[in-house]
């Protein structure tokens, strides 16, 4: 049984399957080479507290990605009712 797919359920078979597994590959490099830029950069231009800077990187990505996150409950795309109060299911 089953259709043997991983994301996005092609299994390689007819439907896309090498231009599936390219695009992932194309992907994974590009996630690795923008991982590396920032990591070069961030030991370069370390700012002298890095709990503060890491601090307010995780606030701003908190405060931009809240409505985005509220979109995608609200049409369905994304189910959070599953988290609970804790997770933040409640807040929505």
């Amino acid at each position: 049984g089953g259709d043997g797919g991983g994301v996005g359920g092609g299994g390689g078979g007819e439907s896309g399957g090498l231009h599936a597994t390219t695009g992932g590959a194309l992907l994974c490099l590009c996630s690795a080479l923008l991982y590396a830029c920032y990591t070069v950069l961030l030991r370069a231009l370390a700012p002298t507290d890095l709990l503060l800077f890491f601090g307010l990187v995780g606030a701003f990505n908190a405060l931009a990605l809240a409505p985005l996150v509220a979109v995608l409950h609200v049409t369905g795309a994304e189910d959070l009712s599953r988290l609970g109060l804790a997770g933040g299911g409640g807040i929505l």
